[in-house]
């Protein structure tokens, strides 16, 4: 019973990663100004821990947060096939991928919103509301990915969690923004 469950979570997941799509490497950006590369296959057999790194507190207070392109390893790019993984290397990969177009996103819009209420007391605000959200985020998804202690699987389920959450954040700061 346990085994058929795992099978179905598994099933779902990759469904998602599958149908959910990712970009090229040209179109992807990273919250972090030095580049990266994605990691190798061999680098996630040695450590499930996840690729995704949260936007920093110093990104979060500045009132524009610096986003530079995604360098692209192309080695490793041109073996990517993120429309049809065919391993959970490059599943792992592609969804590290969708959760760092998901936070791009949520910068972008997150600035927007910061500058409409800069100066009031709102923008203090919005401030302390994200880094209590990125705190939540990071903690439910480690608590997500954790159920999956020691497998391959564990980086995808902790970046489909982020983007996850991710996208449902920027609905929300969306939403302010127009009700502003």
């Amino acid at each position: 019973m346990k085994t058929a469950k795992h099978l179905i979570v598994f099933t779902a997941t990759l469904a998602l990663v599958i149908f959910s799509g990712c970009s090229t490497p040209e179109q992807t950006q990273a919250t972090d100004p030095t580049p990266q590369t994605p990691p190798t296959e061999q680098q996630y057999r040695e450590s499930p821990t996840p690729t995704f790194s949260s936007p920093s507190r110093a990104a979060i207070a500045s009132p524009s947060p610096s986003i530079v392109a995604q360098a692209p390893d192309t080695e490793v790019e041109e073996e990517l096939n993120c429309e049809n993984p065919t391993s959970q290397w490059e599943m792992n990969v592609c969804a590290d991928q969708g959760a760092k177009e998901a936070d791009v996103r949520l910068n972008e819009v997150y600035r927007q919103l910061r500058a409409k209420v800069a100066g009031t007391p709102q923008e203090n605000r919005l401030i302390e509301a994200e880094k209590a959200w990125i705190d939540f985020r990071d903690k439910d998804c480690e608590f997500s990915r954790r159920r999956y202690d020691g497998g391959t699987i564990m980086p995808m389920i902790y970046a489909m969690c982020v983007n996850d959450l991710t996208q449902r954040r920027t609905e929300q700061l969306e939403a302010y923004l127009q009700e502003w």
